[in-house]
């Protein structure tokens, strides 16, 4: 008996093999069930199909396309109510070599979802097969549920029977009105979303997204009001902003960024189910309707459906790979330049083209791509650096990005600065060279966003424990950005007369010293002690995960008379950095952005997280960038190691 059930088993999967793997992806159409959605962002997997038989419950999976690594840790398991069921066997498959690869899937092991460029020693797995007990009769619908390295990844309520769930609102996307593109003007005010998820699964905690990702100016998520019904679904946010906002919800398969402006009150509902039972979302959905399961009465509703594409274009314009890179070695930064303007021009062509946008939509691309064409000379220098010809003569690297200059033939023709309205797409300060150069500081954008670098400039400064001790200073600062500005001023002052004078744990003072000796003074006090310098911030999840992971052997390190030093930039909030400093043991500071790239931090490219080990006697033994999970065993060992003397290692 136990040989014909792993018989069956054995066909069972080469059956779900043949459905999943055999069709090209591109040919395969994707099946209303089982739903996609309810996933939390952790989960590097979509399902693609369920099988149901008496001896199994198989679920085939694809890697996400975002995920170049992917681990599932511990063992995935399904559950329903109170139960939990362990999975039997896995196997991973490498679709893009014919036979497939295979290999077993081993619980808490690190795959790449791609073979790095010209190595064939390692084998990329894209695709897996899980194989659970089979359910007991009557349970249809299931969780996925893992752990990541960082948080507990689960994709919710998925159909086993192959039935559609039932939506309880519209299927039909809702139809947009022909809208201008509402004006605004600088100022602080509340905006208001709430509504309803309606399909809605009790703890399927959805992603809300309320920090924008266009460099907004936002001096303290604090300020941000939220209130959530979990057992209904009903929700609110309450968000002081000073610009037009990127108010994002994170969904699979479509992921929706409203922009807000400040002062707006607006209801946003979204069927889940309608959602899910959409055979697909369109690469570009219908400018004329929302997409499916959304009902809004935002006044910039309709940017949801040209929103898509904008995408595209962004996605065109990214794409660099080795032929490309090596075919702009020699290109001039004037040739590069005007070939951007090119693109610009064709993409104004495509949407004059069209004659489904409404008057809104025409305003925001074309705003949109002229955005597109000043980010791209601005990555003119970075894009040369990627090409390895010259990334390995730096003379000729240097000459080459010394041709950037932000004086623009074209600049007369951008619509940009002239409104307000150019704030939808443009909120980045260092494009302020560019407006500067080419006489367009005193347009309207170019007014706005000089007093926004001040802002930022003054955020930075306080935030980074300078607090501004000159009243006549905030004379300078506009309104908008005063009284947030003022509130941390405050924070930073009364935290100051509480601070730490030791330079060994909490929260310490800087010492009084030029930034390229800054280093050096945090190490000495340490010497005779092994030291881990972690560069970190409150907002980065590997540098979060280390700092979780080593904190399982820091009890052995500090017993042995390991020192450990935390420092992070004005980009953590300052309630965060207090609250890490409560929770992890060492010397904490806070320094300025700039001031740390002056600091010659050895192998340091400007991100987090960053790593130095120094043994007992100050010599630098290890310096890193990122975290992988095999770094705590080996600092742990160089930590150790250095508190030896030298003759003993």
């Amino acid at each position: 008996m136990h040989l014909h059930v792993r018989s069956t088993l054995r066909l069972t999967v080469t059956a779900a093999l043949a459905a999943l793997l055999v069709v090209p992806a591109a040919g395969r159409k994707r099946k209303a069930f089982p739903p996609p959605y309810l996933s939390s962002r952790a989960m590097p997997l979509t399902i693609v199909d369920v099988r149901r038989t008496d001896t199994a419950t198989l679920l085939c999976a694809t890697v996400n396309a975002d995920a170049s690594t992917w681990k599932l840790a511990p063992a995935p398991y399904l559950t329903w109510d109170s139960v939990r069921l362990p999975l039997r066997s896995a196997t991973l498959y490498d679709r893009h070599i014919q036979p497939y690869a295979t290999r077993p899937y081993v619980p808490d092991s690190t795959y790449r979802r791609n073979a790095r460029k010209g190595d064939r020693s390692v084998t990329a797995f894209d695709s897996v097969v899980f194989v659970f007990p089979p359910l007991p009769q009557g349970v249809d619908v299931v969780t996925l549920e893992t752990d990541t390295a960082l948080r507990a990844a689960r994709i919710y309520r998925l159909r086993t029977d192959g039935r559609l769930f039932p939506a309880r609102a519209s299927r039909k996307p809702q139809r947009i009105a022909a809208r201008e593109l509402p004006d605004w003007q600088p100022g602080r005010k509340t905006a208001v979303v709430s509504g309803h998820i309606i399909g809605y699964a009790r703890k399927a905690a959805l992603s809300f997204s309320w920090m924008s990702a266009n460099g907004d100016f936002f001096p303290s998520p604090d300020g941000v009001k939220f209130s959530n019904d979990y057992e209904t679904g009903y929700y609110r946010f309450e968000l002081p902003i000073t610009a037009p906002y990127l108010f994002g919800f994170d969904l699979p398969r479509q992921g929706l960024n409203l922009l807000l402006c400040p002062g707006d009150s607006i209801t946003l509902d979204l069927d889940l189910e309608a959602v899910a039972n959409a055979q697909s979302v369109p690469v570009e959905p219908s400018p004329k309707r929302l997409p499916p399961g959304l009902m809004t009465d935002a006044p910039t509703a309709d940017l949801l459906a040209a929103y898509p594409i904008y995408k595209r274009w962004k996605r065109i314009n990214s794409a660099l790979n080795a032929e490309i890179a090596d075919s702009m070695a020699d290109e001039t930064f004037a040739a590069y330049a005007e070939r951007k303007w090119q693109d610009h021009l064709q993409r104004l062509d495509e949407i004059d083209r069209r004659r489904d946008l409404t008057p809104a939509q025409y305003d925001y691309l074309a705003l949109a791509s002229e955005a597109l064409y000043l980010k791209k000379r601005a990555q003119f220098g970075w894009i040369k650096g990627m090409i390895d010809t010259l990334a390995a003569d730096s003379a000729r690297l240097a000459a080459v990005r010394a041709q950037a200059t932000p004086v623009d033939p074209h600049a007369a023709e951008l619509r940009l600065p002239a409104s307000m309205r150019g704030a939808y797409v443009l909120r980045d300060t260092w494009h302020n060279d560019y407006f500067a150069a080419n006489g367009l500081m005193e347009t309207p954008m170019g007014r706005w966003l000089s007093d926004l670098a001040h802002a930022k400039a003054l955020h930075a400064e306080i935030n980074s424990m300078h607090p501004v001790a000159d009243a006549a200073r905030w004379d300078s600062v506009a309104p908008q950005y005063r009284p947030d500005l003022l509130a941390l001023n405050e924070k930073i002052t009364a935290a100051l007369s509480q601070q730490n004078d030791s330079t060994l744990s909490g929260i310490c003072r800087l010492p009084d010293c030029a930034p390229d000796s800054l280093l050096a003074a945090l190490i000495a006090p340490h010497r005779g002690h092994a030291v881990l310098v972690d560069f970190w911030a409150t907002w980065c999840g590997p540098c979060l995960a280390g700092m979780k992971a080593m904190e399982t052997v820091k009890k052995e390190l500090q017993a042995a008379g390991v020192h450990f030093i935390y420092i992070t930039d004005e980009s953590s909030s300052y309630d965060g950095w207090k609250q890490a400093a409560e929770e992890h043991a060492g010397a904490h500071y806070r320094i300025q952005q700039a001031d740390i790239l002056k600091m010659n931090v050895p192998r340091y490219s400007g991100g987090f997280p960053h790593y130095l080990i120094y043994d007992s006697e100050g010599r630098l033994v290890k310096a890193t960038s990122g975290w992988a999970d095999e770094f705590r065993d080996e600092f742990r060992r160089l930590l150790l190691d250095g508190m030896k003397p030298q003759a003993q290692r």
